[in-house]
């Protein structure tokens, strides 16, 4: 789980605290590290082109806390940050490493796949029609 940004994720007392309630995947650095050694040493004759998954599950939050209690014997259990608290607690704040408008950008996003459209080209459509109809000058 060494690949969550602390903006992600955040074990404490027994709390699994993240900002999205999708399922995500999680990868151990060293099997990437181990892979990039294989593949570099075998090169583009046998990799070029090819894709390597290495997030073998995908969890939700409260997965995770299930998973994390089984592992340690020690309850857990998981909650969702809302998108104002993100801003709020981590992107905004002075010193964030955050690009502001890249945060709020990626929030626009996720606001964007939550949309309950039939398919992705209504998605874009309807974003788009947003964002015209939002955008400078617009009364």
């Amino acid at each position: 789980m060494e690949d969550s940004p602390a903006w992600r994720m955040q074990v404490k007392g027994g709390l699994y605290s993240v900002y999205t309630s999708k399922p995500i995947g999680f990868t151990a650095l060293e099997d990437v590290a181990e892979a990039a050694a294989v593949i570099l040493m075998e090169g583009p004759e046998r990799h070029s082109g090819k894709d390597y998954w290495f997030s073998a599950d995908v969890l939700d939050p409260e997965q995770v806390a299930e998973t994390l209690t089984a592992a340690t014997g020690h309850k857990f259990t998981a909650t969702v940050r809302d998108h104002e608290r993100f801003l709020r607690e981590m992107a905004l704040p002075p010193g964030s490493t955050f690009e502001p408008a890249y945060a709020k950008g990626g929030i626009e996003l996720s606001a964007f796949t939550r949309l309950k459209a039939r398919d992705p080209w209504e998605r874009i459509e309807t974003l788009s029609h947003r964002l015209t109809n939002q955008g400078p000058g617009h009364h």
